[in-house]
């Protein structure tokens, strides 16, 4: 039964209304720690602690001004807890009235009165009894208290500053918060993929401008010499298990005519640079080709039978245009003129210099 009493009175004791708290931070540096203040207050057992209200407010200016007189105006608080039930005053004085009260009705059973409960000595009988109850009014008040924990601050520390908020307030505050910050994430992470997206688009803008000039300037110099074909590149691209070698050349139209049929000899090198002019080979390309300025792209299959060739060139060109008229060009300073320089080359592959990850 006693354990019981303990319990209840326990339980009574310390569930007062809730209190109001700071929003919680981070437990800070060691160094900045000055110290913790709390200031205490008595109040009605049902007294209840709300922002805003004038009991609230003043305890908070005693704690604030407590702590400025302790620890001098450049402070903050954090982790503020006002309006708790005081773990020593409130027990005590219950307690304490406890005692008094189960005192006073024993001595006035006891001392006062008969054993049938009838007054023996009046004034004394109302005096235990006065006493009793009034020890009882006791249990309609509670201490209450105020505290935090001061830190160090660069600034002074403003007066009516300290903001408390409820449980389910802090709860809200805490989940707004990180919706906030998810939020920010979520537009850090659009206007990053957006800034990227724009400077990838002017990336290519200016890789297609260069890319354009390069291939002009190499269309300019066939016109130049009257060619109806300028070459971006030629090359071996396969090598198979039968030693058959395929070759990819890619052309654009230059002659401002369409081309019927174009006939292409090509001189083989091999592996240490000596060119191989019995395996000379003419590849032929039947497709109607209109003037253009876009590329031709073209493969041919096992031109050659040997695993040693390491690339070629095109020592003579003939085209046949769709009116039957011909051009043949096997001059070797004009066919070194209508292909891509190796600075041409390296512009027109990568015009920004650009470091790519592969």
């Amino acid at each position: 039964m006693r354990k019981i009493f303990f319990i209840l009175f326990c339980a009574f004791v310390f569930n007062g209304c809730a209190s109001l708290k700071s929003v919680e931070e981070k437990q800070p540096v060691e160094s900045d720690v000055l110290g913790t203040v709390s200031v205490s207050t008595l109040g009605f057992t049902w007294q209840k602690f709300e922002r805003g209200n004038k009991k609230t407010e003043k305890l908070i200016q005693r704690l604030e001004e407590k702590a400025l007189k302790k620890y001098g105006q450049n402070i903050r608080l954090i982790n503020a807890d006002v309006g708790r039930t005081h773990p020593a005053i409130t027990p005590a004085m219950w307690a304490g009235a406890g005692v008094v009260g189960l005192g006073s009705a024993f001595i006035a059973s006891t001392q006062f009165s008969d054993g049938n409960g009838n007054p023996t000595n009046q004034n004394g009988y109302n005096t235990c009894l006065g006493v009793t109850l009034g020890t009882g009014l006791i249990f309609f008040f509670k201490g209450f208290q105020a505290k935090a924990l001061v830190v160090k601050s660069a600034t002074p520390y403003v007066r009516g500053s300290l903001e408390v908020f409820t449980e389910e307030e802090i709860k809200q505050k805490e989940a707004d918060r990180i919706a906030a910050e998810k939020k920010a994430h979520e537009e850090k992470l659009a206007a990053e993929k957006e800034a990227e997206e724009l400077k990838q688009s002017e990336i290519r803008f200016q890789e297609n401008k260069i890319r354009g000039e390069t291939k002009q300037k190499l269309i300019d110099r066939a016109k130049k010499y009257n060619s109806p074909l300028a070459f971006t590149s030629y090359y071996i691209y396969d090598i198979n298990s039968a030693d058959g070698v395929s070759v990819g050349l890619n052309y654009i139209n230059t002659s401002g005519k369409t081309l019927k049929y174009i006939y292409l000899d090509l001189l083989p090198y091999n592996r240490v640079n000596d060119s191989l002019p019995w395996d000379t080979k003419t590849i032929r390309a039947t497709e109607f080709v209109p003037p253009s300025n876009d590329i031709v792209y073209n493969r041919w299959e096992c031109v050659w039978y040997d695993s040693t060739l390491a690339y070629f060139d095109i020592v003579k060109i003939k085209v046949i245009f769709d009116d039957d008229s011909e051009v043949v060009i096997d001059d070797k300073n004009i066919l070194n003129e209508l292909k891509f320089t190796l600075e041409e080359s390296k512009l027109y592959s990568n015009p920004l210099n650009l470091n790519r990850e592969l």
